[in-house]
């Protein structure tokens, strides 16, 4: 076994890379709603004699876009698992 190299070197800057990406991709989440919250709630002008309304319709947008999500996944799950496959895999 000494003459293979390894196949993925787990060296600090490795590990360091693989962790940092789950935090980018989570940070990049939640600055998106943070913005949309804040453009919804201030800056557009839905509902704005009406106190809490506005955060209220910004809920709900983001609820429906994450249950959307959601069906979507499954559905293009199932669309994937039925597909045949073919000489370059099942994509």
């Amino acid at each position: 076994m000494k003459g293979y190299p390894k196949q993925y070197p787990l060296d600090r800057q490795t590990l360091f890379g693989i962790n940092t990406m789950g935090l980018m991709s989570t940070t990049a989440y939640y600055l998106y709603t943070a913005v949309l919250m804040m453009f919804i709630t201030d800056y557009s002008g839905i509902y704005s004699g009406v106190p809490g309304k506005a955060a209220a319709v910004a809920t709900t947008l983001l609820f429906v876009g994450r249950l959307w999500d959601a069906v979507n996944d499954l559905w293009t799950g199932y669309l994937i698992d039925i597909s045949p496959r073919t000489r370059w895999g099942k994509f």
